[in-house]
């Protein structure tokens, strides 16, 4: 597990495998529920792949000095109730991956894993057969705590015009969320689930939600980088409402047009 990516990604495959085109089966979930006590983030390569009118989205990690091209950077970020010397460890055994991954839970919130189940089952609607259903399984990871504040910024370069160390959050979007859920964290009410056609893109929007984090979201440039290539450093400050301020910085990478 020496790339610490595959912590990231992980969870997005668990929970796509359990998609089933069978109108005769039915999902049967099971539930990962973590705190958020780590933030881990990367930058990210993405590559897009046409195949038969669908596009077939991947990322792959990038190492130290790497070089990323501005339309495919990605910003990863993860949360994690793992201390971050455990996720980023070269030595750690499949077996303790396993152990951290699907055993290492915390209290499980009924409420919001109800909301979850039905909006999938909702978004991926069954019709029963005269023999009944086929059940299959959905591994779902969710995490149990509200984020207070988000913060990107750049170490020691300067970006979008902005001075290092300054909030670079009117610069990105949020691509993509994992799950593809977003919960009221104070009432437990969701609020954009499975079969959301939009959701929210600023992090501003979506931190005035008052929002579980996610396992995952996927952020990209809004904005048009200046005076590439650029090697940069992202920091990303999460503050939660259990008081944690967590924080992660990237990899140095090389921006190019």
């Amino acid at each position: 597990m020496k790339n610490y990516i595959v912590f990231l990604l992980v969870p997005l495959i668990l929970c796509s495998c359990g998609a089933k085109d069978d109108p005769h089966e039915k999902p049967v979930f099971k539930f990962y529920p973590k705190k958020v006590t780590t933030v881990i983030t990367n930058v990210a390569k993405r590559h897009e792949q046409h195949i038969n009118g669908y596009v077939n989205v991947s990322y792959e990690s990038t190492s130290v000095n790497d070089v990323v091209k501005e339309d495919s950077a990605v910003l990863v970020i993860g949360t994690f109730n793992v201390k971050k010397e455990i996720l980023r460890d070269p030595n750690i055994t499949f077996d303790q991956y396993q152990y951290y991954y699907f055993e290492y839970l915390d209290p499980s919130l009924p409420s919001v894993e109800k909301q979850i189940g039905d909006s999938y089952t909702g978004a991926n609607s069954t019709i029963k057969s005269a023999s009944g259903d086929f059940a299959y399984l959905v591994r779902i990871f969710y995490r149990t705590t509200e984020v207070r504040n988000l913060t990107i910024s750049a170490l020691n370069t300067s970006l979008f015009g902005v001075r290092a160390g300054e909030s670079l959050n009117d610069f990105f979007d949020i691509e993509t969320y994992d799950p593809p859920v977003i919960f009221n964290a104070p009432s437990q009410t969701l609020l954009y689930g499975y079969s959301s056609k939009s959701r929210p893109v600023s992090i501003g929007e979506w931190l005035s939600l008052s929002p579980l984090a996610s396992v995952e979201m996927d952020l990209v440039p809004n904005t048009k980088i200046d005076n590439l290539p650029v090697s940069v450093q992202f920091v990303v400050k999460m503050e939660t409402a259990d008081g944690l301020v967590l924080r992660d910085t990237t990899r140095m990478v090389t921006i190019t047009r």
